[in-house]
């Protein structure tokens, strides 16, 4: 089963945020058990493009409906198909402002170079952009 059974919702492809703090660490979420999708998995925060969006205005509005953060500059560093297209942007953290936490059981900030990084429950078609950022970092 794929975690975008449920296309009539995000038919526009899907947009996620690495925030990533100058340690070089990325933030992502621990979804809650009761999400329609990946309940209880680790991922990224981001989600569905709305019509008329772009990928990047999708980030934005996202980043602010999920942790209450004004992205600025959300680069693009990588797309991936899945059942839809999902656009992946990075942005570095600004530690001037406070996250708060919207959506899911929790969030943490992660190091890249741990060797226990997936050893956690991801959802699934996360784990190569997991990768991909790892080599980039």
């Amino acid at each position: 089963m794929s975690d975008f059974d449920d296309v009539k919702n995000i038919r526009f492809g899907v947009a996620v945020i690495l925030l990533f703090d100058e340690k070089k660490r990325i933030l992502v979420q621990h979804r809650s058990m009761d999400q329609k999708r990946s309940p209880g998995k680790w991922g990224f925060f981001g989600g569905g493009i709305d019509e008329g969006e772009t990928p990047e205005e999708a980030v934005k509005r996202e980043c602010q409906e999920e942790l209450n953060y004004t992205l600025t500059a959300p680069l693009l560093v990588m797309s991936q198909q899945v059942d839809v297209t999902k656009y992946v942007f990075v942005e570095q953290f600004d530690s001037s402002k406070k996250l708060l936490q919207e959506e899911g059981q929790a969030m943490e900030w992660i190091d890249l170079s741990d060797p226990q990084i997936f050893e956690r429950t991801w959802i699934e078609h996360d784990i190569p952009v997991l990768k991909h950022i790892i080599g980039l970092y």
